[in-house]
């Protein structure tokens, strides 16, 4: 059978045809020669010379999508396998962009659904061979463990499609884990990973196999919580591959080797590539053991055994003061709030409001080996735990003390103190700022905002935002003009209302003070449009972080839209501390231990542990064969082209040295240059004017031929800037890239991500498909939310929220309800033609459309009214005989002949009262409402008409007597019960018998009760819309910072500050840089270099000089003296 070229469609020459048809994108030519089918190209084809395409994977892997779709026989999962052979970076036909789609393909729908068939496949062995129903593992769940290991899932910014592929490990992880321990139980056996039965079979390689079992057991482990108690199958995995991993080992090492292993072909690389794999299965045991151990140990006394107090005095009054006051649960008067916690994993980062005013202290751990905490000196779980709670407590006491400082200015005030607070004359002042004191040597001062009023609630880019409306504090905001207005915004825009920026807002009604936290997501542009035009008040955006406050907020818009007063003071108290500069670190100090690099160095040690411990070469530099390539240190003039330096080589590092005395560098210089090459931990320590910098670029030259990209983090904007301008002079690179938007260098910001991405342009790539695709579903789920605020703040219930809830709660009522009597299903339709089109006058003159439905034809009586108001035609000579002025609602009839024309036609004779003119009906603006009936309206006398007067001989029946008769029925009785509610309920058999009054009893019960059941459904409609906005924003967000790592992936520098190092965690995963530099290090905490420490990093460099600039902290009177919470790492480690 003939086949459609390469490049066409990969559908149209198969026997099942392009679905398409002329419509397809792709050719439907056929070539005349026989081409292979991609069941032919898995046979003949050798994938590792000629790898298929990204095209090819595509069409290979559509089928598999398919909803009826289902592996029959084993032979089919190898298949599905089959394309993933080429989805590797040396594949030139198919790039990380290609990979990225791919993942969408099998971490979605049904191709996720392949993957767990897989998973839970039933019967798989070592020696399937060629066996159409058990699975060979070699060949079905090798492929599967590879995927999961591999780069383009591992350095994914798309978390929530990697944490989709891992979780189907995990909901499986019993028959996982039966799998893997039956066939490494006969692979130890055997002495090799070859299935012998299989002929197709390649002997997989041992460190192939740990390693990657290692990394997805390390990725189970550390991207979901409790990962250990909640999957108990996981301790004794970790443990059995540590058994498995020794067997190999020694039958590897044994001399002869035992084990067929394609390792042994490359004997140089052996003893590296099994300390590699050691390490990797170390680490998931120690996980396993601090978790196992936090679940047995439930609480851990603090005193610790000091090996040396170099602070005995400082150690000896922490002990005093904070002896058995842990944590959470460890303190023993239990925790102090709803926010103290044991761990840190489990403290929200942002104050609760039941922390904020707890008069208890926090429990802050000081920063050095020999002070009292709750755990072990040397784990780099407790630097994590000091390092968090210390940099938290800088960004919370300021905002903890202003609101304290407040809340007690409010509660003075209702106790009716004669001395008037400074909250008072600030609420007076509308607005202004607060000087308090904390104690008799600190103070504090904050802006507090006045009268504030939500104006609505919107989705947006960091959340669901509230806006709200404020005074303007004094001062030149309030001027007359315009143009002083925007002035004085654009002067303070660093210091007042900073977007990112943490604010609370303090809630005042009745007896309860309520406060909320949020960040400030308006930026200064709006801020400044707003107040253009308003001198008296301020507009400003805030993204809450609890969803009650945001319901509360709905409840008082709801109060405001419909005309009933805010009760209650509202004010805004800005903290002064920022919290986007902090949060990002917080976050990242929270990240599982064993994913940091360089543990034994960082970790808190004794005085005098460091002279006597050696420092490791970067791990990159280990490598057999590597070796630095030092020849960039040397001008061009001086004719030296070569010069290698092996870092396990004593004489290569000899001659490294001597050779370098020639080169750029002075003597102190190439020391520095040299010990940091062969330390993967480097401080880089001098006074000013010793070539720092100088020695940082030149180690660049010779870096970047090692390992990129290179990481390069400053505090501050102009020292990153100093950094990379540096770069550009030596003419080291060009290929730099600056993430952040906040330079203040021209040159530098041309090399900024932002330019990069507006000079890349939009494409059409398959990832810009799929993040076009989140953005709308992320524009839909904004769309929903926009309806629900609108849903939410309405008081009306229309007759469908009625008809829905008699639909579940009466459906005896609702089915007779929809069933009415003839004579009324009748009347109901004539009703409803003649109503049609007629709007009515709606609150404020908005037009409404009639109600016409049959809920409301029944709740408002129409049809008793028509009973009860019959009407009767007026004679044309009747009328003469009105005397002058005489009133009557209906227009006096006039009758013009008709001459009938002799075509042929037949006249239908109609009666008077069936003439449309011969009756009047009250429609339009006089229409009544389903929310506003009058239990009389229906039937009050001036709705009623009167009969014409005429005489007995000429009286004429009215259209009610003309309506039946036409029926053949009697005209009913009216109905007049007044029976209770509760009767009604339950007789929903006489619904149309129910007069007006009990009708309108019964329809005010189903008001009540569907705007009582609107209520109470409010909080979790709201929570799910907002997990959902949440999600789809992830997405969107994920999908850029996938877009932005191709950008980068052929970088050699990437640049950014420690802010935006921690910000952008994900990203800089992705990156998977080696090379940590760190400029000005004296200047960063150590919270900043462990939030930036990634888990690919194998190389620190610290540069800078802790006598000349140091950390700067809000709160250093507390937290620097006392708690040692300024000591920097390159203080420390020196």
């Amino acid at each position: 059978m003939s086949q459609a070229k390469r490049g066409a469609c990969s559908f149209f020459a198969t026997p099942r045809g392009c679905k398409h048809g002329n419509t397809c994108r792709f050719s439907h030519d056929v070539d005349a020669n026989p081409a292979r089918s991609p069941s032919k190209a898995t046979k003949n084809r050798s994938i590792s010379e000629n790898p298929l395409t990204a095209a090819e994977i595509d069409a290979v892997m559509k089928k598999y999508l398919f909803d009826d779709y289902r592996f029959v026989k084993t032979f089919d999962v190898y298949a599905f396998w089959f394309p993933f052979q080429s989805v590797h970076r040396s594949n030139k036909n198919c790039s990380d962009q290609d990979g990225q789609i791919i993942l969408k393909t099998i971490a979605e729908g049904n191709g996720l659904l392949r993957i767990n068939n897989i998973v839970q496949w039933p019967q798989v062995a070592f020696n399937a061979g060629p066996n159409p129903t058990t699975l060979s593992f070699q060949r079905g769940y090798l492929p599967l463990i590879s995927l999961l290991a591999s780069d383009f899932v591992l350095k994914s910014t798309l978390n929530h499609l990697v944490n989709a592929l891992y979780m189907r490990v995990l909901d499986n992880i019993e028959t996982f884990a039966a799998h893997l321990k039956a066939f490494m139980d006969a692979a130890m056996a055997a002495k090799t990973f070859k299935d012998p039965r299989s002929a197709q079979s390649e002997t997989p390689a041992g460190s192939h196999v740990f390693t990657a079992l290692s990394t997805i057991l390390f990725e189970c482990l550390t991207r979901f919580k409790n990962a250990v108690t909640t999957y108990p199958a996981l301790p004794p995995l970790v443990n059995n591959l540590e058994k498995w991993v020794d067997s190999w080992v020694d039958m590897l090492s044994a001399t002869p080797p035992t084990f067929d292993d394609p390792v042994l072909e490359k004997s140089q690389a052996r003893d590296f590539v099994i300390s590699y794999v050691q390490d990797k299965v170390n680490r998931l045991a120690t996980i396993i053991e601090r978790e196992e151990k936090k679940n047995a140990k439930a609480r851990q006394k603090m005193n610790e055994p000091l090996i040396r107090a170099v602070n005995e005095g400082v150690v000896s009054a922490l002990k005093i003061l904070y002896e058995e006051h842990g944590p959470g649960s460890l303190r023993p008067d239990g925790p102090r709030h709803n926010n103290d916690f044991n761990e840190i994993q489990d403290i929200r980062i942002a104050p609760t409001q039941e922390e904020l005013v707890a008069q208890i202290k926090p429990y802050l751990p000081a920063n050095f080996f020999e002070a009292p905490h709750h755990l072990p000196a040397d784990s780099m779980e407790r630097l994590l735990d000091i390092q968090f709670r210390l940099l938290r407590e800088e960004l919370t006491a300021p905002l903890r003390t202003s609101l304290q400082l407040v809340q007690n200015d409010l509660m003075d005030t209702r106790r009716g103190k004669s001395k008037p607070t400074q909250l008072a004359s600030i609420i007076k002042g509308k607005g202004g700022k607060y000087k308090g004191f904390v104690d008799r040597d600190d103070s504090v001062m904050f802006n507090v905002y006045t009268n504030v009023s939500f104006i609505g609630v919107h989705p947006d880019w960091r959340g669901i935002s509230v806006k709200v409306a404020f005074d303007t504090p004094p001062g030149r905001g309030r001027s007359t003009k315009g143009r002083e207005r925007v002035s004085f915004w654009e002067g303070v825009g660093g210091k007042r209302l900073i977007q990112g920026g943490l604010i609370a807002l303090v809630w005042e009604e009745g007896a309860e003070i309520s406060i909320h936290l949020g960040v400030l997501a308006t930026n200064l542009k709006e801020i400044t449009e707003f107040v253009k035009d308003n001198a008296g008040q301020v507009v400003a955006r805030i993204v809450f972080f609890d969803t009650s406050v945001q319901l509360r907020i709905l409840q008082d818009l709801k109060k405001t839209q419909n005309r009933r007063k805010s009760l209650g003071t509202k004010l805004l108290v800005e903290s002064p501390v920022m919290f986007e500069a902090i949060r990002p670190f917080l976050e990242a100090l929270r990240v599982e231990p064993e994913t940091l690099s360089f543990k034994e160095y960082l970790v808190h040690r004794p005085v005098g542990f460091f002279p006597n411990t050696p420092i490791l070469p970067p791990k990159y530099s280990r490598m057999a064969g590597f070796q630095y390539q030092l020849a960039p240190l040397f001008s061009p003039e001086s004719g030296v082209a070569d010069l290698k330096l092996s870092v396990n080589d004593p004489q290569s590092i000899a001659n490294a040295r001597d050779a370098l005395k020639a080169s750029r560098l002075d003597p102190s210089q190439a020391d520095a240059v040299v010990d940091t090459l062969l330390r993967e931990v480097s401080l880089i320590q001098g006074p000013p004017g010793t070539g720092k910098s100088f020695v940082g670029i030149e180690l660049l030259r010779v870096l970047l031929a090692s390992a990129k990209p290179v990481l390069m983090i400053a505090f501050t904007n102009h020292a990153l800037d100093h950094m990379l301008t540096g770069v550009l002079d030596a003419g080291i690179t060009d290929k730099i890239v600056r993430l952040g938007s906040r330079s203040a260098d021209d040159r530098i910001s041309s090399f900024s991500l932002d330019n990069l991405e507006k000079i890349a342009g939009k494409s059409n790539s398959g990832l810009d498909r799929i993040n076009r695709r989140n953005y709308h579903e992320l524009k839909q789920v904004e769309n929903e939310i926009e309806r629900y605020m609108k849903e939410f703040t309405r008081e009306d219930v229309s007759s469908d929220d009625i008809t829905k809830l008699l639909r579940t709660e009466y459906p005896e009522h609702f089915e007779y309800l929809s069933s009415p009597p003839h004579w009324i299903s009748v009347y109901y339709r004539q009703f409803t033609q003649q109503e049609e089109g007629w709007s009515r006058a709606g609150p404020g003159g908005r037009k409404e459309a009639h109600d016409t439905s049959q809920y409301s034809f029944w709740a408002q009586g129409y049809d008793i009214a028509f009973l009860e108001t019959p009407e009767f035609p007026t004679q044309p000579h009747v009328a003469e005989n009105f005397e002058e002025g005489t009133s009557n609602r209906f227009d006096i009839l006039e009758t013009e002949a008709m001459e009938d024309e002799d075509d042929g036609s037949e006249t239908l004779d109609q009666e008077a009262w069936e003439l449309p003119e011969a009756w009047s009906t009250e429609t339009g603006e006089g229409a009544a409402s389903l929310n506003n009936i009058n239990p009389t309206a229906a039937v009050s006398p001036s709705q009623r008409i009167e009969a014409v007067e005429v005489n007995q001989d000429e009286l004429v029946r009215s259209n009610v007597e003309h309506f039946f008769d036409t029926l053949d029925l009697d005209v009913p009785v009216i109905p007049t019960g007044n029976r209770d509610s509760d009767i009604l309920l339950v007789q929903g058999d006489d619904v149309w018998s129910m007069s007006f009054v009990e009708r309108m009893r019964l329809h005010d019960h189903w008001r009540k009760e569907v705007l009582a059941r609107r209520s109470a459904t409010h909080e979790q409609d709201f929570e799910a819309l907002r997990r959902s906005h949440q999600d789809a924003l992830t997405a969107w967000n994920e999908g850029r910072d996938e877009i932005k790592r191709q950008l980068l992936k052929n970088t050699d520098i990437v640049g950014c500050t420690t802010t935006g190092a921690a910000r952008l965690t994900s990203l800089l995963k992705g990156l998977s840089p080696r090379i940590l530099l760190v400029e000005e290090a004296g200047q960063v905490l150590e919270a900043h270099v462990l939030g930036s420490l990634v888990p690919s990093i194998e190389h620190l460099i610290l540069i800078g000089d802790p006598l000349q600039l140091r950390p700067t902290l809000n709160n250093y009177c507390e937290l620097g003296i006392r708690f040692l919470f300024a000591s920097y790492v390159l203080n420390r480690l020196l």
